[in-house]
């Protein structure tokens, strides 16, 4: 799940299908992809997506087992903890 502003550096990733969630705001904000439309689905559950709403900056990698958060400023080292926690929040939230 990545904020399209990052999509346009970045490009097309090979092997993976752009999902579409019908979700007009997230749509227009986030760009979805998966090589398992259902698993998508599964994964963008309404929390998540009223997180990410309010959460633009954020990119989101979900595979089984870790799930990883993407920022585009580098990390500073005291930032971490804070970090942690949003992964956390966002863990929680997956519908898996």
């Amino acid at each position: 799940i990545y904020p399209k502003a990052m999509m346009d550096v970045l490009g097309n990733i090979f092997g993976f299908d752009e999902v579409f969630l019908n979700v007009p705001e997230f749509d227009d904000k986030f760009t979805v992809y998966s090589v398992d439309e259902a698993y998508a689905r599964q994964v963008c559950a309404p929390p998540l997506i009223e997180y990410l709403l309010r959460h633009p900056e954020f990119s989101i990698e979900v595979e089984d087992g870790w799930v990883a958060l993407g920022v585009a400023e580098l990390l500073a080292p005291e930032q971490i903890p804070k970090r942690l926690r949003q992964i956390e929040k966002i863990r929680a939230m997956l519908a898996l």
